[in-house]
C-alpha cells in the first residue's frame, strides 16, 4: 500500500481517464466521461460536489452494468467553471482518502 500525503501538488494524474464531452453550448455545463471506473467513483463525486455553493446541478450515468464507463455531468452558475469544480472535488476527495489512510495506519 502507498503512502500519500495530502499535498495538493501530489495528486495522482487523472488527465488520461478523463474526457470532456461537450454537448451544450453553456459555458456553465460540461459532460465529463470517466474511462474505468464504476459507479462508486460517481456516487463519490457527485456526494462532494453536489453541496458546494458554485454547483447548480450534478449527476452522473452509466449506461449498462457492465459498461466500465461513467458519465458526469456538472452545470455551475456563472462564478466558476465545471472543469475548475471538478479538480477542486477530485483534490477534495483525495485529502479524505490520504486522511482515512494516515488514521488508519496509525490506529493499527
Amino acid at each position: 500500500m502507498q503512502n500519500y500525503t495530502s499535498s495538493f501538488d501530489e495528486v495522482p494524474s487523472t488527465s488520461e481517464k478523463i474526457k470532456i464531452l461537450n454537448f451544450s453550448n453553456n459555458k456553465n455545463t460540461k459532460e465529463f466521461l470517466f474511462e474505468n471506473e464504476d459507479a462508486t467513483m460517481g456516487e463519490i463525486l457527485v456526494y462532494k460536489l453536489e453541496n458546494h455553493k458554485n454547483v447548480l446541478f450534478c449527476g452522473y450515468k452509466k449506461l449498462h452494468p457492465l459498461d466500465n464507463n461513467i458519465f458526469l455531468k456538472i452545470k455551475t452558475n456563472s462564478f466558476t467553471d465545471p472543469v475548475l469544480e471538478l479538480e477542486w472535488a477530485i483534490k477534495e476527495i483525495y485529502v479524505d482518502l490520504s486522511y482515512i489512510q494516515t488514521n488508519l495506519e496509525f490506529s493499527s
